[in-house]
């Protein structure tokens, strides 16, 4: 069974994509971000807060299959 998942794609500053993803992890426990890419860019602006960044993450849920058993009593 393939892990369910779905892509963000977005810009913000490095605090603060990074104050994001620490916060996430911590606050769900059963869903974890994969294959960050982050790159320059999102914008020519500078600021206070440093370089604006690109970032592209996919978020996987990470759920137990239910086991396809039989009920109790009967036969398959």
């Amino acid at each position: 069974m393939d892990t369910p998942f779905f892509t963000i794609r977005g810009n913000a500053f490095y605090h603060d994509l990074g104050r994001f993803i620490a916060d996430f992890e911590n606050t769900f426990r059963f869903m974890r971000i994969e294959n960050l890419s982050i790159t320059p860019g999102g914008g020519t602006e500078t600021s206070s807060q440093g370089e604006r960044l690109s970032f592209t993450m996919d978020i996987a849920a990470l759920v137990k299959p239910v086991p396809t058993t039989a009920p109790a009593g009967t036969t398959e």
